[in-house]
């Protein structure tokens, strides 16, 4: 005997059965706006959706709207999914050019719609970030252990990591070493502070694979 889900009547009297796709709510703590992304039942995003999505990663220095990459939007719902539909707090989406340049990087993946910095309610950032390393490819995952928040970028060709030890505001401290960092952290040592100055690898070095990101 196959059961089926019930079906609901729409507000044109339509009979239609239930989303299997729950809601997951983004928070921006900058505007304080909360967005909700819900796929259909075929799992995708619809244009009404995106556009919203759009709105709402908008540069809040400035306010302009830019289209934002639907992947990103795809990744992010899964990483909630997987952390039991939690809330997402977003700290940055996009940016707009003069501010990528005020930043130091005008080729950042924030002007182009690609990236996102945030964290998950209740998730410790080192749990977030090993996560999206671990599950997503093409992907550049930046860690900011002292500005709170994991720093995620889609469209890239090959995977790339960083961690900048950088306060808010802060000029960068990109780590020269950030796997050997990460073993110590693992190994359970005090975690390194970064090393700073003019040897310091920024995330577009090629040692760590061709990156776009900047300090926040």
């Amino acid at each position: 005997m196959v059961t089926c889900a019930p079906a609901f009547v729409d507000a044109r009297g339509h009979r239609t059965r239930p989303n299997p796709n729950p809601t997951i709510e983004l928070f921006e703590i900058n505007t304080h706006e909360i967005f909700r992304l819900e796929p259909d039942r075929r799992g995708r995003f619809g244009q009404k959706q995106l556009r919203g999505w759009n709105h709402f990663l908008r540069c809040h220095y400035t306010g302009r709207v830019h289209h934002m990459s639907s992947r990103l939007a795809e990744l992010i719902y899964a990483t909630a999914r997987h952390f039991g539909d939690k809330k997402v707090m977003v700290v940055d989406g996009y940016r707009a050019p003069r501010v990528a340049r005020k930043k130091g990087n005008p080729k950042s993946p924030h002007k182009k719609g690609l990236a996102c910095d945030f964290r998950i309610d209740g998730v410790p950032n080192t749990t977030l970030r090993d996560y999206l390393r671990e599950s997503f490819k093409r992907v550049g995952v930046g860690y900011y252990p002292n500005s709170d928040f994991v720093h995620l970028d889609v469209g890239r060709k090959v995977s790339g990591f960083w961690i900048d030890y950088s306060g808010p505001g802060q000029r960068a401290v990109y780590s020269k070493h950030p796997e050997e960092d990460l073993k110590e952290e693992t190994a359970g040592g005090q975690e390194p502070q970064g090393d700073g100055g003019a040897g310091a690898i920024a995330p577009n070095a090629t040692a760590l694979v061709p990156s776009t990101d900047e300090n926040h």
